[in-house]
């Protein structure tokens, strides 16, 4: 599914700027990178606020929440 979504990205950019050469490989990639890293930062940021609703407080929201998250990505 990714690799579709690159090449419809690819395909703007090119009509835009048909001067510009991407390497859609290598592109794929940096978008997938992006893609996990904000899907963890929302994972992240709602289990911080459900530990801070539940009176966890200070570093260990980060603590808990780096493990949490790690774990999911695991699995």
């Amino acid at each position: 599914m990714s690799r579709g979504v690159t090449e419809k990205i690819v395909e703007t950019i090119e009509k835009v700027d048909p001067d510009v050469e991407i390497k859609i490989r290598s592109f794929n990639h940096t978008i997938t990178k992006y893609a996990h890293f904000f899907s963890y930062l929302v994972l992240g940021v709602f289990w911080a606020a459900e530990l801070r609703s539940c009176g966890v407080n200070g570093y260990k929201i980060i603590g808990f929440t780096t493990l949490i998250c790690l774990q999911y990505a695991h699995k």
